[in-house]
């Protein structure tokens, strides 16, 4: 029986699945640009770090310094002009160890330089977001509650099918 169901159960798992991870996006209005950075369940990045650098993390940066090293606001947000179009790297951390990156290419800022893009409504759309999917983002709230409930009784099937075959043999 637990090898027909045990079979399945990689159907039930996420190909992406972030327990609580963190992601990005930045706006550009009227000249200034502005990251927002929020947990996958939503809530926002309360006095996150953000550092924004000429040079992609990972990359040398000798002789490049960080443009600017913020912290954002309660809502997980920061907004600065930027001085020139040039290719922007965003950082963002938390203390607990989560962290995203954006990047936003030199071509998109000249782009937006020339006049801001507004959709009609007022909104403007990110110009950038953080890579790779969060699993379940933009789920409504009763979805991710039925998925975690079924989850966990999946959980509990497999430790009891587990438990009856130690004390089988």
């Amino acid at each position: 029986m637990l090898g027909a169901f045990a079979g399945l159960v990689p159907l039930l798992l996420p190909a992406t699945a972030t327990g609580h991870g963190l992601s990005a996006k930045v706006f550009l209005t009227g000249g200034r640009l502005r990251v927002e950075a929020q947990y996958s369940d939503g809530s926002p990045a309360s006095h996150g770090t953000v550092k924004v650098s000429g040079y992609r993390p990972g990359q040398s940066g000798a002789g490049q310094p960080l443009l600017l090293e913020e912290t954002l606001d309660l809502e997980g947000k920061y907004a600065f002009s930027p001085r020139s179009a040039q290719d922007l790297y965003f950082v963002i951390e938390d203390n607990a160890g989560h962290r995203a990156e954006v990047h936003v290419p030199a071509k998109i800022l000249a782009l937006h330089q020339q006049g801001p893009e507004k959709d009609p409504g007022g909104l403007v759309d990110p110009i950038a977001v953080s890579p790779g999917p969060l699993f379940l983002e933009g789920a409504p709230g009763w979805e991710r509650i039925l998925i975690g409930v079924a989850a966990i009784l999946c959980l509990g099937f497999l430790a009891g099918c587990v438990l009856r075959r130690v004390k089988a043999s």
